[in-house]
């Protein structure tokens, strides 16, 4: 079991296979064990909650305090879920529509 106080978890509206494939591709899948992904659900608030619930059964840990889940996302839908969930999160925007739209929500 992990010992460690952080637990990365992916949530993608990807499909599972496809979101792994690109992991690995870009040598990240060893940072993640379990997630959430747009096959099994998709609402992208859905996409999360579905992590979350994976993380737990995973690590075997509850998350109780949720203030300390942060969403890091590259979508304007990834800032619009993490806010209606009330998780923090960070975004990473490369292209000007999504930069102007982050703005804006």
């Amino acid at each position: 079991m992990n010992q460690s106080r952080f637990f990365n978890v992916i949530g993608t509206g990807n499909c599972e296979q496809g979101a792994w494939l690109k992991l690995k591709h870009l040598n990240l899948d060893s940072y993640f064990d379990t997630g959430g992904f747009g096959t099994h659900v998709i609402e992208r608030e859905c996409v999360i909650e579905h992590a979350l619930d994976n993380a737990r059964k995973h690590y075997g840990k509850d998350f109780i305090d949720l203030d300390n889940v942060f969403v890091v996302g590259d979508t304007p839908a990834d800032v619009t879920c993490s806010k209606k969930l009330k998780f923090e999160v960070c975004c990473n925007c490369n292209r000007r529509l999504h930069n102007d739209r982050i703005r804006s929500i």
